[in-house]
């Protein structure tokens, strides 16, 4: 029993270092990015956050330089987040998500892992769109976020099924 125990744990332990080997990080940085990029750094940063969204797969890692990411400046709404985090890099005041007032969704949306920080989201119909799928939960992880001027709700939560469950963590938020 304890040669079993012991390879089963080695080969775990394996399976959780390839798993954080294989996260990346990515740098999206609104004035000086261009999507031709590799976004692999903030030199090579990408200039819109939503390709960053299309591209950066679970557990991986976005970093968004400080200014404002924007409709009028390319980018699309709404941002789908699955799995991965995103960082604003000059905090919550330096770092804006304008939703230039789109009429539908969230300026983010979400139906797993949603973590984000550093960053203002504004002008929006909706802030934060969380659903869930019949047996999947959420978790949202805001810190440092600021949710401002939205013209419903700041954070939009909904659901299916018996197994559907949220939990919302805010740290140095103003919702």
């Amino acid at each position: 029993m304890r040669r079993t125990t012991d390879v089963s744990i080695g080969l775990l332990s394996l399976l959780a270092l390839a798993t954080a080997a294989s996260a990346s990080d990515y740098y999206v940085d609104p004035v000086n990015g261009d999507d031709a990029n590799s976004g692999a750094s903030p030199a090579e940063a990408w200039r819109h956050v939503s390709y960053a969204a299309g591209v950066a797969a679970a557990g991986d890692l976005v970093h968004l330089a400080p200014g404002v990411y924007s409709a009028a400046g390319g980018e699309v709404w709404p941002l789908p987040i699955t799995n991965v985090e995103y960082v604003g890099e000059g905090g919550s005041e330096a770092t804006i998500l304008d939703g230039g007032w789109f009429n539908s969704g969230g300026i983010v949306s979400s139906h797993y892992e949603l973590v984000l920080s550093g960053v203002t989201l504004q002008a929006g119909q909706i802030g934060i769109r969380v659903f869930e799928w019949h047996a999947y939960s959420t978790h949202l992880a805001l810190h440092d976020v600021r949710i401002l001027d939205m013209a419903q709700d700041g954070i939009f939560a909904d659901g299916y099924g018996p197994d559907a469950a949220t939990s919302v963590e805010i740290a140095k938020g103003l919702v």
